[in-house]
């Protein structure tokens, strides 16, 4: 008799060839009457039998799914939801959204990471079906306060479209769903785009140059991780003698991890801002991070620290700051953070910012005799 992963095999070859020996169809159902997990690949392939081919398989999983729930409750996955009761769909989609609005009622993606993760990965089999599910998920999490506004809503979307991405591995998919995006400020290591299970399987050779050029291209500061996924030479030009308007739309798109992380491995913010263009220049590159970081208090503190480490030596104590890069300097200038390179801040500015911070006046109260 033969196993699973060698019916898998032999369909999958059969699918190749354009000819799937219909026995194939019964043993593989009858299969799913133990626990076996459905692949996107082997999905997509069920997919392109004859319609009433595939309407008979769907028949005998529905009857092999049936059984081995009087055999053990609640134990049909979600990759198998598109021949199981609404149940087990509707089970899928309330743990999603479930998790989902509370990563972003609290802002806290990590918090329930591990937990939307192993949600995603066990309905990755459900090919277009599971696509479906989470693209109705997001339609329900697009209303709750802060999703298209915090942190935790942009790392949940890139969560959702690479899960959707390799659920339709096996298919003629788009790469639209992994290419740079909305939410590439919030991409920290490709693996956040792309995934990390197996995310270029799959692919053609075309398809591949093309990720790797588009992602690439954005490494200016090498912190994605391209060439280690790629297994290729992603090297850039050197920051040094890169073009300053390509750095200032790589850096402009740059995580505030990454920017951090940059800074701290390669001096890439040192490199940056010692630049020969205009200080004027290079200052307003600054204050455009600034005013992005300055959205996200935690998330952007030990970037701007690294930031401002980089920058303030290239004032040499003539320029004064302003704006959302004044206002971060000063909070980190007063508590110190900056005082290795406190002598290149404008004298008048820093003698403001030694003066005690004015305290918030209170608010006066009248009361009506």
């Amino acid at each position: 008799m033969m196993t699973h992963d060698e019916i898998v095999e032999r369909f999958l070859d059969g699918d190749a060839r354009g000819d799937v020996p219909a026995q194939l169809e019964e043993l593989l159902a009858e299969h799913y009457r133990d626990y076996c997990p459905m692949t996107p690949e082997l999905n997509a392939a069920l997919h392109r039998l004859p319609p009433a081919r595939f309407e008979r398989f769907a028949e005998r999983m529905r009857d092999a799914l049936a059984y081995r729930e009087t055999q053990l409750a609640d134990s049909t996955s979600a990759d198998l939801a598109e021949f199981a009761p609404p149940a087990v769909a509707e089970a899928f989609l309330e743990n999603l959204v479930r998790n989902g609005r509370w990563a972003i009622e609290r802002d806290d993606f990590d918090g329930t990471y591990q937990t939307l993760s192993r949600v995603c990965e066990g309905a990755l089999g459900g090919g277009a079906h599971t696509v479906q599910l989470i693209e109705r998920a997001l339609g329900e999490l697009a209303g709750v306060d802060g999703f298209a506004t915090k942190r935790a809503g942009a790392r949940l979307r890139l969560l959702l479209r690479r899960v959707r991405f390799m659920a339709l591995r096996g298919t003629e998919r788009s790469l639209e769903l992994v290419l740079p995006g909305d939410d590439l400020r919030w991409v920290d290591r490709i693996d956040d785009a792309l995934g990390r299970q197996e995310p270029l399987k799959g692919l053609t050779p075309a398809q591949r140059d093309t990720l790797f050029a588009a992602w690439s291209a954005l490494d200016w500061d090498d912190t994605l991780g391209v060439a280690a996924l790629f297994e290729r030479d992603a090297a850039q030009p050197a920051i040094e003698t890169r073009p300053w308007a390509e750095l200032v739309a790589a850096a402009g798109t740059t995580s505030l991890v990454r920017l951090e992380r940059g800074e701290r491995d390669g001096g890439s913010l040192t490199k940056l801002f010692a630049r020969p263009e205009p200080l004027a220049d290079r200052i307003a590159l600054a204050e455009q991070l600034a005013a992005f970081a300055s959205k996200y208090p935690a998330a952007g503190r030990d970037a701007m620290t690294a930031l401002l480490a980089a920058l303030v030596p290239q004032l040499g104590g003539r320029v004064a700051l302003t704006g959302a890069l004044e206002k971060v300097a000063a909070e980190l200038y007063r508590k110190g953070e900056l005082d290795a390179v406190a002598d290149g801040l404008e004298p008048a500015q820093r003698a403001a910012w030694d003066k005690p911070a004015a305290k918030p006046k209170a608010k006066s109260s009248s009361r009506t005799r």
